[in-house]
């Protein structure tokens, strides 16, 4: 799953945006906010989990060559703090998307800032239906869990 995404960020990159630091002929640089301290921290270890899976991938030659470059930050499961990291991420990491970060309000609080900037959030991990569902409003997030409604 992490590997596709990574290719998708490779032929997005080809096609639309201008050249950024983040998605060069050798590199892609994903970003991601998520809870490493706080009431929710159990859950960073997908992010753990995540950047792991790309060193992997590097290890076998990258993304058709690129490299992945994972920077996840922490933001305590605070909506506050995922903006502050998002915009972190967007302005001084120079991140190509943001990728799996965790949470529906911290996700609602962040969507409107990375669709204004055109930087992809990519597989936010929220049942919300509404990363699905407003799609036409925002066209630059993709959710990943299914919906909370559709679970048994």
């Amino acid at each position: 799953m992490c590997a596709i995404v990574a290719a998708v960020a490779v032929t997005s990159a080809e096609r639309g945006r201008s050249p950024l630091p983040a998605c060069s002929a050798t590199e892609i640089h994903l970003g991601s906010s998520v809870p490493l301290s706080g009431e929710a921290a159990i859950a960073g270890n997908v992010a753990r989990g995540i950047d792991a899976y790309f060193k992997y991938v590097n290890d076998k030659g990258g993304v058709f060559g690129r490299k992945i470059t994972f920077t996840y930050l922490d933001d305590s499961y605070d909506p506050g703090r995922a903006v502050n990291n998002t915009i972190r991420l967007i302005q001084q990491e120079q991140v190509f998307a943001v990728f799996s970060s965790l949470g529906t309000s911290n996700n609602l609080a962040v969507r409107k800032l990375l669709n204004d900037a055109k930087v992809p959030q990519l597989y936010v991990s929220s049942g919300a239906t509404t990363f699905g569902r407003d799609y036409k409003k925002y066209p630059w997030t993709i959710g990943y869990i299914p919906p909370y409604s559709e679970r048994g």
